[in-house]
């Protein structure tokens, strides 16, 4: 004998199926998806990001760096030849120790940024947004940065990010300064001067893929020409960095000055069976710099088509410290 129940109820549950069929089906993790655009800088053309799901999660308690919705979006950016990116550590090269402190880690998008002083921190702009543009008075609350962050050393504080004061992402320029509360206490002067000389010794500190701190070694700038990128903004360097070194700062070795902002770089060949290929960086003074910094003086800007030339001997910002936080 058939159940009364059974009879009244078997309608519904065939119109629940037939819903369920006419739904979209859900895709699974490896499921590719469009989560941004990648710039090149070499030609200024724009292509989508395509990535899974899985790939757009990022895991920061595990330290992980995955290519999240923030995240890094040159995939190509490797050790130039011989990988020489050193951890800091304690007993690390002393003449380097003023400015680790002012190095954070900004989270959860995995990029490095640098404190400038009065809780403003230099970084790239496609850290924070995959959508080229520029961004003033931006919201970021969902941002914060750890100083401090090295082998064997827990982070000494977290900021939280109050908003993007100012920045850009596009085929000329890549940069972008965010206001963080609290402000560590350790800054790094800039270079608001003249671009610096072509094969001036530069070095970064940074954290690629989301590791503790790492030193890059040296390397020289070159004109962004020389790695055929076109805008007359970027230089072209080769010293190692991976994703998560973007927004690094790239310093004058020699004065430990801030010239400009790492964003990226492209592998394009092997030599001897190492990658080969070039990075490329803003140079900060074709950034608003004196504006964003406290009682910076107005912005001067560098016109279309000069040369690069000798850094000035002016410095904005506050005064390096000469101990570290931790140690080193």
């Amino acid at each position: 004998m058939t159940n009364s129940k059974t009879v009244t109820a078997l309608p519904f549950l065939l119109l629940g199926i037939a819903l369920i069929e006419t739904l979209p089906a859900r895709a699974d993790e490896s499921t590719p998806r469009e989560t941004g655009l990648k710039l090149s800088a070499r030609d200024g053309t724009y292509s989508p990001v395509t990535e899974t799901t899985a790939e757009a999660t990022y895991t920061s308690v595990k330290r992980t760096m995955e290519h999240s919705l923030y995240g890094t979006v040159v995939r190509e950016e490797r050790p130039i030849g011989e990988n020489n990116l050193q951890r800091v550590k304690p007993g690390f090269n002393e003449r380097y120790r003023p400015v680790l402190d002012a190095i954070g880690h900004i989270m959860p998008m995995g990029c490095t940024g640098t404190h400038l002083g009065g809780g403003i921190v230099l970084t790239a702009q496609h850290c924070l947004s995959r959508t080229p543009g520029t961004m003033k008075e931006g919201m970021c609350d969902d941002v914060e940065v750890e100083w401090g962050y090295r082998f064997g050393v827990m982070p000494y504080l977290t900021s939280r990010c109050i908003k993007v004061v100012d920045g850009e992402y596009s085929k000329d320029r890549d940069y972008a300064f965010i206001l963080v509360q609290p402000a560590p206490p350790a800054t790094v002067e800039v270079e608001t001067g003249q671009r610096p000389m072509k094969e001036r010794r530069l070095t970064i500190f940074g954290h690629p893929q989301g590791r503790p701190l790492e030193w890059s070694g040296t390397c020289v700038l070159h004109l962004g020409t020389e790695g055929k990128f076109l805008s007359q903004y970027f230089f072209s360097h080769q010293c190692d960095t991976e994703p998560g070194s973007s927004g690094s700062a790239v310093l004058d070795d020699e004065t430990l000055r801030i010239v400009g902002v790492h964003d990226g770089g492209e592998i394009f060949d092997t030599r001897n069976g190492k990658p080969w290929g070039w990075n490329y960086a803003t140079y900060l003074v074709d950034t608003p710099v004196r504006s964003v910094l406290p009682g910076a003086r107005p912005q001067e800007t560098v016109p279309e088509g000069l040369p690069p030339s000798s850094p000035a001997i002016e410095g904005v910002g506050a005064g390096i410290p000469r101990q570290g936080i931790n140690n080193p």
